[in-house]
């Protein structure tokens, strides 16, 4: 029986087109938040955004310590990176032993990530070798199109060797969907870097937005929605490139269905059978055990 060539290609059509346009574009912003939930041993009561939930920790961090509250919001303020080191420290100290929060949450992953084969301190092999393979190759992209962070990063390798291999995970976390796009789709690469980029922009401006004046608060605003408008255009491109890496390999898996299809034609031929059958069978019986007079 002939393969339904047409039926293939149009459910091949629709796996595309839904993966490539999902049901809301808003869904993005909650792509690439400052702060990873799953690094943080939260207080009790802390949900929503990782945003929210920083805001939440914050406030309970003021009932016992106001100082130190109001010194990590300043920071938060000044410089993200640095607040988000400290903040992950403050927040295991604080509340690491707290039965009624997250206790545990993000230690617990990364011991059992450092417990599986090819991560962590026990790693050998050739899972380990293909880790390692994996964290210089992302290292030369990251040195390449984040230098400064790379020198930072690269600071921490003699220091603190653990440390080091961290930070360096998390990076991969923040940075490696660019650097995957950057070997594929250099185009995309360049789209999801400055969505990022607007992504911290964004975050900055919701914070400045809880401190200000109405009079000030109304310019804040007004920059808020240039940053919405230059993101909701990324998204939308980033899309597009998607759907146009998708569809090229559509076009590779019609080229290996039609190919396919040739050859099952083929061999449902009976004569194609049978001279094949013939050929097998006697290189079966040309195997069997002769004298070797030599």
């Amino acid at each position: 029986m002939r393969t339904n060539y047409t039926t293939i290609l149009t459910l091949a059509l629709a796996a595309v087109f839904c993966a490539a346009f999902p049901t809301t574009v808003c869904a993005e912003e909650a792509e690439n938040d400052n702060i990873r939930t799953e690094e943080i041993q939260w207080p009790r009561g802390c949900k929503g955004t990782p945003n929210e939930m920083t805001d939440q920790a914050l406030k309970q961090l003021a009932e016992k310590d106001e100082e130190k509250a109001k010194e990590l919001a300043k920071l938060r303020e000044e410089n993200p990176e640095k607040f988000r080191d400290q903040f992950r420290k403050v927040m295991r100290d604080m509340f690491g032993k707290d039965s009624g929060g997250r206790k545990g949450h993000g230690l617990r992953r990364q011991r059992n990530m450092d417990d599986r084969p090819g991560y962590g301190k026990g790693a050998n092999g050739r899972r380990s070798q293909q880790m390692e393979k994996r964290y210089e190759e992302y290292l030369k992209w990251f040195e390449k199109d984040y230098p400064e962070e790379a020198n930072k990063l690269s600071e921490l390798r003699g220091k603190n060797p653990e440390l080091y291999r961290r930070h360096l995970r998390l990076s991969m976390k923040r940075y490696g969907r660019i650097a995957r796009a950057a070997e594929e789709n250099p185009a995309l690469a360049k789209v999801l870097k400055e969505n990022l980029k607007l992504n911290e922009e964004r975050d900055g401006l919701l914070r400045q937005l809880k401190k200000v004046n109405d009079k000030e608060k109304t310019e804040l605003v007004k920059e808020l929605k240039d940053v919405l408008n230059k993101k909701f255009d990324l998204i939308v491109k980033r899309k597009q490139l998607e759907y146009e890496q998708l569809a090229g390999k559509l076009e590779e898996l019609k080229k290996e269905i039609k190919a396919s299809e040739e050859k099952v034609e083929k061999w449902n031929d009976p004569d194609f059978k049978n001279k094949n059958v013939e050929t097998r069978l006697k290189k079966l019986l040309s195997k069997q055990e002769h004298f070797e007079w030599e």
